[in-house]
């Protein structure tokens, strides 16, 4: 329903606040963003980017807006790491998540 929808993602939010809110040595969030609207997305993205560089973070999320920032980026597929390195470089690679990248250009 449409009340339960709204609950989960004022509980999503509350989560990822108190995750930013106190500090420890690895915080691992898998799609903090997701369900949230545009603007709210995008500042709890900044939020998390701007923490990650005090402590060890795991991002999983299938939005690649932002991933620049980040060290280090891992493409799973099938429950596999199949790439990994610096956003750049795999963005040149030639593999899936240049394709992926190149998907998402389309859309736009």
């Amino acid at each position: 329903s449409r009340r339960q929808r709204q609950m989960c993602i004022r509980d999503r939010r509350i989560a990822v606040a108190r995750a930013l809110l106190v500090p420890c040595r690895l915080l691992l969030l898998d799609e903090p963003a997701a369900s949230l609207d545009a603007h709210s997305e995008q500042r709890v993205m900044q939020a998390l980017t701007h923490a990650s560089s005090e402590q060890t973070t795991l991002l999983v999320t299938h939005q690649l807006e932002g991933l620049a920032d980040w060290d280090d980026v891992w493409v799973m597929q099938d429950g596999q790491i199949i790439e990994q390195g610096d956003y750049a470089t795999l963005a040149r690679a030639g593999g899936v998540f240049s394709a992926l990248l190149a998907h998402r250009q389309e859309e736009i």
